[in-house]
């Protein structure tokens, strides 16, 4: 079994101003083998006026074996590398755009709300993290064409994670 971490941050500002208003993750047991997954592991919610912790939500993260978020490398990793250094080297998937979205379900937006609907799920709210996580977790567990979305990411990354973060081979 894998660990994978869904995170979704949400911030205000932008630039150097950027900061994150709530943050949530949720780290869940992926069986490669059955290609499914197998359960919740674990939360980490921080709502609207509430104050990180950082020590609770790095722990949530160092378990992972990988992050997943639906835009990470342009918004969400370098936010929360800000606000938690050193998340920044752990292994991070992009659901937006490391996917073929336009392709599996014939959308032209790959944002979260289409992409739920296309694959026939409820959408439950608009940029509220810790809902916006349990979404993103529920649209990668739908199997579709004999494959979950989350072990197609997994699959397209398997083949890049014999490199690091330079793009150097790790043998």
């Amino acid at each position: 079994l894998k660990t994978i971490a869904f995170l979704d941050p949400e911030c205000e500002g932008s630039g150097p101003e950027r900061r994150m208003t709530q943050l949530a993750i949720v780290n869940v047991a992926y069986d490669a083998e059955g290609d499914g997954v197998a359960g919740v592991l674990e939360e980490y919610c921080m709502g609207p006026g509430e104050t990180l912790y950082e020590t609770k939500a790095r722990s949530v993260l160092e378990r992972a074996d990988f992050i997943v978020a639906h835009n990470a490398f342009i918004a969400d990793r370098p936010l929360l590398a800000r606000h938690l250094p050193g998340t920044e080297k752990m292994r991070w998937l992009c659901s937006f755009r490391g996917m073929a979205w336009k392709e599996l379900l014939g959308v032209q937006s790959e944002s979260l709300e289409i992409l739920m609907g296309r694959a026939g799920l409820r959408y439950e709210q608009d940029h509220h993290a810790c809902q916006d996580a349990r979404d993103l977790k529920n649209l990668l567990a739908v199997k579709r064409m004999g494959r979950t979305y989350l072990g197609r990411l997994l699959d397209s990354t398997e083949a890049k994670s014999r490199h690091n973060s330079d793009g150097f081979p790790v043998f």
